[in-house]
């Protein structure tokens, strides 16, 4: 009886996590950025699994969305214009595990924004990343680890 209620939790739990009811303004927003409605949602993904969650979505941003974005990325406290050649800001670096890291570049023709933020269970992290690409597309992805 027990193994078939687990099942049955497990089935509704991936249903229930795979809806494309993915709202991006409320992931966004977590990283001080807030869309003014410019946007059509091209994609969408939220896949779920024990201990983990995966969140995508993509954007197909406006005039007005794409220019709050970028501004938003340029006024973070780590915003860096990196040459084709400089090496690109990446990992946890030696940080305790209650530290937040944020950076946020520009390089190539696309902005970057990636926040992470100590898991309030577990060990693990909630990572957010952003990239955006001058011809207005904006790539998301959440993962809780």
């Amino acid at each position: 009886m027990t193994k078939k209620i687990l099942v049955l939790s497990t089935f509704i739990l991936l249903i229930i996590g795979c809806s494309t009811t993915v709202n991006p303004d409320e992931y966004l927003r977590r990283m001080n950025i807030t869309l003014q409605g410019d946007y059509e949602i091209m994609k969408r993904n939220s896949s779920p699994a024990i201990g983990d969650l995966l969140i995508e979505f993509e954007l197909k941003l406006g005039e007005a969305d794409y220019n709050n974005v970028v501004n938003t990325i340029k006024l973070s406290r780590e915003f860096e214009v990196l040459d084709s050649h400089d090496s690109y800001p990446s990992g946890l670096g030696n940080l305790s595990s209650t530290d937040i890291k944020e950076f946020a570049c520009f390089r190539n023709g696309t902005y970057y924004k990636h926040l992470y933020i100590p898991d309030t269970i577990g060990s693990g992290w909630e990572t957010y990343n952003v990239f955006l690409k001058n011809d207005s597309i904006l790539y998301f992805q959440y993962v809780d680890e």
